[in-house]
């Protein structure tokens, strides 16, 4: 087994930085080594990032520090060396229990607590399990919070990086659609590490650097049996699972004349999905698996003419999108694109609508659609409750 090294990443000398595998390469231990490392040689502090309080334990912070990290650390240092977490802080201790901090613990749902801390020593800030399964398990302006915490951390110093550690549950997250890293477009496969600057600033604007970690093992044998299950991948091959809906997009679809569909939403031709990404919402007139109806989201070929001629139903999460084509940028008022609160009298109108997409077999041509879609019908209503 070969368990994974920060070099090539770290190589690329970028601000922000995602290191993401399925489970197991050893990610959060190259990571703590590294942090052990610049503690050592030049005394630099940490931050590691949490989204809630009730994520930090006592016993689970210390545990971040595991066996091998320990070993590294008594090769820097010589034995009699270990690390305590205590009230927020990790602290490296020697026999005579004497210490000093060498990181900080801060949490996004609690950031009143340490807006008057010192912590002109820190030079990483880890955001550690940064990717969820599902939408609804990030904090509602999630992003936002943790630049605000950034901002609290670093103030005007130019020798902090941060980095965010994950796994590969689910490509679509906040941070990736902040920072712009499309996962499908990028065409991002294990072993892959990329790297590019953010737009603005003149071109000076931060670097973000990306990277797709191998899985260690390199025959199932190695696994653990535990791990040897049909669907297993983030255990096992650690690439992003493709959700069958989309895998079977023209299976699903084939042989059903247009005839046979009607729009899903009358009062729209389609969904803007953001990024230039307009798709078709329609729905069968009859069951067609297991006596329910298809829903269907496919891509809609458009152009200047076309684009203005329809209705958009506005999932893109930008309040005025616009959108460039072939050469002009329509805004919001000229695409027709309208917010979700206005197809819908009231919660009971939009709660109607969800049993019936819940009561459909799906049909989404892109995972994008997939994703924008489901966390509309599942989110959507809670989020914005009616006046």
């Amino acid at each position: 087994m070969k368990y994974y090294t920060l070099d090539e990443i770290e190589s690329k000398d970028c601000d922000y930085n995602f290191i993401f595998s399925g489970r197991g390469p050893g990610k959060s231990t190259a990571m703590v080594n590294k942090l052990i490392d610049a503690f050592c040689d030049d005394g630099e502090e940490f931050v590691r990032i949490a989204r809630y309080d009730w994520e930090t334990s006592r016993v689970l912070m210390a545990s971040w520090f595991n066996e091998v990290n320990r070993r590294h650390l008594e090769e820097k240092l010589g034995s009699g060396y270990t690390v305590k977490f205590n009230k927020g802080q990790w602290l490296l201790c020697d026999e005579e229990d004497n210490y000093n901090v060498i990181g900080h613990l801060v949490t996004l749902n609690n950031q009143d607590t340490f807006k008057s801390a010192s912590f002109d020593r820190v030079t990483n800030i880890v955001y550690e399990e940064f990717a969820m399964l599902r939408e609804q398990d990030y904090m509602v302006g999630e992003v936002d919070a943790f630049l605000s915490a950034c901002s609290t951390i670093v103030r005007r110093r130019q020798n902090v990086k941060c980095w965010f550690i994950g796994n590969t549950l689910s490509k679509h997250n906040p941070f990736f659609e902040f920072f712009g890293i499309d996962i499908d477009r990028l065409g991002i496969k294990p072993g892959d590490c990329r790297a590019f600057r953010s737009s603005g600033f003149n071109g000076h604007g931060a670097t973000v650097a990306v990277q797709f970690a191998k899985m260690v093992e390199s025959d199932f044998m190695e696994l653990s049996p535990l791990m040897r299950v049909g669907g297993n991948v983030t255990a096992t091959t650690g690439i992003y699972d493709e959700p069958e809906s989309v895998r079977d997009f023209k299976k699903r679809c084939f042989g059903i004349p247009e005839s046979e569909f009607s729009r899903l939403i009358p009062s729209v031709d389609g969904a803007y999905m953001g990024k230039g990404l307009f798709c078709s919402l329609s729905v069968s007139k009859r069951p067609r698996y297991d006596d329910m109806r298809l829903i269907r989201l496919a891509d809609v070929p458009y152009t200047y003419e076309g684009v203005l001629e329809k209705r958009w139903l506005n999932l893109s999460g930008v309040f005025n999108p616009i959108v460039s084509i072939d050469g002009y940028e329509l805004t919001e008022r000229q695409l027709k694109c309208v917010n979700p609160r206005t197809l819908f009298a009231d919660l009971t109108e939009f709660n109607k609508f969800r049993l019936l997409d819940r009561r459909c077999v799906h049909a989404f041509e892109r995972d994008e659609y997939r994703f924008k879609w489901q966390n509309f019908v599942d989110k959507w209503g809670y989020e914005d409750e009616y006046v």
